[in-house]
């Protein structure tokens, strides 16, 4: 089986992981040959990777506060704008050039809705 060094592994695969650790750490004569393997030396890799996984969990949360505060920062800065361009139109007049500097459009430059023709009634 190809080792994914580079993809996340899921929970599911760390948790059978943690539960064989364990079951190895109950083995009285567990002696492995490369001491890379032993349990002290794989106990201190959960633990690394449990500090890790709890600082990405600290700055997971940290970095959805801050995308939290942007979100209600542009919804502020956006009513701010319409609010403008409300007082504008209250203050200069709906066919205003002032209206039309900020991007909206002056009454007299509005479309006037036309009628459609009827259509003729069908004959048999």
């Amino acid at each position: 089986m190809a080792s994914r060094s580079n993809s996340r592994l899921s929970q599911e695969v760390i948790t059978k992981d943690r539960t064989i650790l364990a079951a190895v750490m109950n083995l009285g004569d567990y002696a492995p040959t490369n001491v890379i393997y032993n349990t002290d030396s794989v106990q201190q890799l959960e633990a690394a990777m449990l500090a890790v996984l709890q600082a990405e969990s600290r700055i997971q949360q940290e970095a959805d506060a801050i995308r939290d505060q942007a979100i209600a920062a542009m919804n502020a800065f956006h009513k701010g704008v319409k609010g403008i361009k409300h007082q504008v139109k209250a203050q200069y007049g709906e066919d205003s050039v002032a209206l039309h500097a900020i991007g909206l459009k002056k009454v007299s430059e509005r479309k006037r809705p036309t009628r459609r023709p009827r259509k003729a009634a069908k004959q048999e």
